[in-house]
Order: C-alpha cells, then sequence, then structure tokens
C-alpha cells in the first residue's frame, strides 16, 4: 500500500459514502423484484388451486377462496368458462394480487403497484 498524496488524504472514505445510497437503492430495486416475482408465483398456484377445484365437477359449488389462501381479502378472482378448439368446456381462473411494494413513495413505488401480480390458469372441464 503506497502512502497518500497531501491533498489525498480520507478520499476513500469519501468515495465510499457517496456511493453507499446508491448501492442501497439497488438493493432495494433487487428485494423489490424479488418480492414481484414471489407474489406472482404466490398468484399462480392460488388460480391453480381454484381451477382445480372448478374443474373437478360441473356441479361442484364455487370454491372457498379463503381455503385457498388466507390472505385473499384484498385479491381478486375472475373465472371465465368457454371452449376450446378441440370442443372441451374449459374453465380459465385469473388471480390478482394486490402489490406489495418495498420502496418508498419518493423513489416511483407507485410504478410497482401498476404491476400487479397476475397468475392465470386454463383447465379442462372433467366429467362427472
Amino acid at each position: 500500500m503506497g502512502r497518500a498524496r497531501a491533498g489525498e488524504r480520507g478520499s476513500a472514505t469519501v468515495e465510499l459514502l457517496a456511493g453507499l445510497p446508491v448501492l442501497s437503492f439497488c438493493l432495494l430495486i433487487a428485494w423489490q423484484s424479488l418480492t414481484l416475482v414471489r407474489q406472482t408465483a404466490e398468484a399462480e398456484a392460488d388460480a391453480r388451486a381454484a381451477a382445480r377445484q372448478l374443474v373437478a365437477c360441473s356441479s361442484a359449488p364455487a370454491p372457498d377462496y379463503r381455503a385457498i389462501d388466507a390472505n385473499t381479502d384484498a385479491a381478486s378472482y375472475a373465472v371465465a368458462r368457454g371452449i376450446d378448439g378441440s370442443g372441451a368446456d374449459t374453465t380459465t381462473v385469473t388471480v390478482t394480487l394486490p402489490a406489495l411494494s418495498l420502496l418508498p413513495p419518493l423513489f416511483g413505488a407507485s410504478r410497482f403497484a401498476q404491476v400487479a401480480p397476475t397468475g392465470r390458469v386454463t383447465m379442462r372441464q372433467e366429467r362427472c
């Protein structure tokens, strides 16, 4: 290690302190992205579970969404029934969860709220 010149003493500390907020912000954005991916996987799992209950038998009652996921108070479930190309009855379940924002409002947290985690599953209706 060389000796610091007279005019550069403490410059490494100042550079470190200047870079810490940028590093912290980058880590927070990465954490927010991972949270969004996790919530999307949770929405897909909830949609799959609801679709399974709906296609098991056409006379089955509507699924209890609380039994699928206890955190469904703010989630929205949409069910669409149709016919695919082969003439089979299909059921499509779409689950949209509210976005969990980890970013403070001044850093654009509202942009992450616009990207709501959504899961969509389509399954064929089984005959009873």
